[in-house]
């Protein structure tokens, strides 16, 4: 091969390289502004309420705050223990920031972002450096006219590969499909995920709450019958109060105390289920900062009719995340069926090779710059591997697609029932 088109072949090897690291350094800024702009992402801090967006942002849960951006080292309740108390919403960003469920949920929704880039590596096409060394015995072929032919045993090659895919079987359409159902599965999963710790941490949260008054409630009585026992003890010594009152006020006493063990223990769990939640010990007070809106006329609010129930459950139906998930994941699975069927069809591809430095190989390979060829194939027998694999996307597709409808009712049961 001549200088200048080793040079030229070079010089393109050159940008394509450049292409290629500009192409990856955009793709990894912007999974990092993804990842970090994810609610619930680790780490993170900052509470504010985003709304959904085409970078993957996942929109808080009904109620729950939407926690974004911070620093890992900062401990969860640092901002608490500042203030000397811990809220609901100091409770629940401890609980996300470090919820097993949470985190498994995160990266389910981090994968399925990263098989879009899978999908998208299917279609481009993919270039190599290559470099061939070949080592053989010497072969000496004899000649009629008496002259040996003596063929070289070293050869090496330096080549830039290039494969691109031209048909597929609309596997890479079906696979597009598919990645993009699953990140919104996933995105609901998560966001429905952070609905059902906020859930879960609020309950416990108001239950600790409603134990603590108790045993405040509990500890001013004790206080008041020990009063009074000593008072009608010393009413019974002096004459003026007979035994039986005596015992009615200590068994009183008696009651309220064991009661009062009972809350205390009772609150001791409450506060060790909430930090099961957070993941992290809770030593703080708990302090509710939640202000319920008071209904403007102060009436009860009338009982809905029909049509409403029949509104509220289709906004449920439109707005719940995990039927939004489930709904998503059937799509996914629809597509799984296509991507296998797609292995039926024919594939074709273009196979080239820039060839920028040959050594010991013929005169004519050693003229020859660039090669390319067109692959064709279709398959014709491979076991039944082809109809296994739809057999069981479809399998999988069924699975999914009678898992929503009984999640619609569910929800639907749910809404009569509130």
């Amino acid at each position: 091969m001549s200088r200048r088109a080793g040079w030229l072949a070079l010089r393109w090897i050159a940008a394509m390289v450049f292409l290629f690291a500009s192409g990856c350094t955009a793709a990894h800024r912007r999974n990092s502004a993804w990842h970090a702009a994810e609610p619930g992402a680790v780490p993170r801090r900052t509470v504010e309420s985003p709304a959904p967006s085409d970078a993957g942002e996942v929109p808080p849960a009904a109620g729950a705050p939407a926690l974004r951006g911070a620093t890992a080292t900062v401990e969860p309740l640092a901002a608490a223990r500042a203030r000397g108390d811990a809220t609901l919403e100091d409770c629940f960003r401890a609980a996300v920031q470090r919820n097993e469920r949470i985190g498994r949920a995160e990266e389910d929704y981090r994968q399925a972002v990263l098989l879009k880039t899978t999908a998208l590596g299917t279609v481009l096409p993919r270039v190599t450096l290559e470099n061939n060394y070949n080592l053989q015995n010497k072969v000496t072929l004899p000649n009629p006219a008496g002259v040996a032919f003596s063929f070289e045993e070293k050869k090496n090659q330096l080549l830039l590969h290039l494969q691109q895919p031209i048909f597929a079987g609309f596997r890479d359409a079906n696979f597009f499909g598919f990645a993009r159902n699953s990140i919104d599965a996933f995105r609901n999963g998560l966001e429905d995920s952070r609905r059902l710790l906020y859930a879960s941490v609020a309950q416990v949260f108001y239950s600790a709450l409603q134990i603590e008054g108790a045993v405040k409630t509990l500890q001013d009585s004790v206080e008041v019958e020990r009063e009074r026992f000593r008072e009608i003890q010393a009413r019974h010594e002096a004459g003026l109060a007979r035994k039986t009152e005596v015992l009615l006020v200590e068994s009183q006493l008696a009651s309220d105390e064991s009661r009062l063990t009972r809350a205390g223990n009772d609150f001791k769990v409450a506060r060790d289920q909430l930090s099961f939640l957070m993941a992290t010990p809770l030593d703080l007070p708990l302090r509710d900062d939640v202000t319920v809106p008071e209904s403007p006329s102060g009436a009860p609010p009338e009982a809905p009719t029909t049509a409403g129930l029949d509104d509220l459950i289709r906004e449920a139906r439109e707005n719940r995340s995990d039927l939004r998930q489930r709904e998503k994941a059937v799509e996914a699975a629809r597509y799984q069926v296509s991507l296998a069927r797609g292995e039926y069809y024919p594939t074709v591809d273009l196979d080239a090779e820039a060839i920028l430095e040959r050594q010991h190989y013929s005169d004519f390979s050693q003229e020859t710059d660039w090669t390319a060829q067109i692959n064709f194939s279709f398959p014709l027998f491979d076991g039944g591997r082809i109809r296994a694999n739809v057999a069981t996307a479809r399998s999988n597709w069924f699975v999914a697609s009678r898992d929503w409808p009984n999640r619609s009712r569910a929800s639907a049961f749910q809404r009569r029932a509130s």
